[in-house]
């Protein structure tokens, strides 16, 4: 299997579900532990290209390796951690962290608010216009001990 740290963007892969070739434009580190390829197929419909797919690293084997491409890290620095959007104020937790082919990252922020008992749509935010809120995860205060993070414990 391979891992975020062998896939450089820019990448010739062959999607083995769907069974399809395209490359990697993005790399996904999700809080619960999932990481994700975001893939741009080699085809067009009426003349544009076809929707990018996002999926599983699980479900890749690696055919052309770009030399040089960027290589996203592990994202341990600040997923799950609480953050605001400089622009826009938004609050909420790091849930999802992209690397995109420039070696740019941007943060998936989700917040916890609800309205009218709906969950409030999350944004990306690209990194420079993140600030970090807290330092410590939200989960390892709540379970301090445990040796859990986000699990409940019996």
């Amino acid at each position: 299997m391979i891992s975020i740290t062998e896939i450089p963007i820019g990448s010739v892969v062959f999607e083995t579900v769907e069974r399809y070739k395209a490359t990697v434009v993005a790399v996904q580190v999700h809080m619960n532990g999932c990481h994700r390829v975001v893939l741009q197929e080699h085809k067009l419909k009426d003349g544009r290209p076809v929707k990018r797919d996002s999926v599983d690293i699980q479900s890749i084997e690696m055919r052309e390796p770009k030399t040089r491409g960027v290589i996203a890290g592990p994202a341990t620095d600040v997923i799950a951690l609480r953050a605001k959007c400089a622009a826009t104020g938004y609050e909420g937790t790091i849930t999802v962290v992209e690397t995109g082919p420039s070696g740019q990252r941007d943060f998936y922020i989700q917040s916890a608010d609800r309205h009218n008992g709906e969950r409030v749509e999350g944004i990306w935010v690209p990194e420079p216009l993140v600030k970090m809120i807290d330092k410590k995860r939200p989960m390892e205060e709540r379970q301090a001990g445990t040796g859990f993070v986000n699990c409940p414990t019996r």
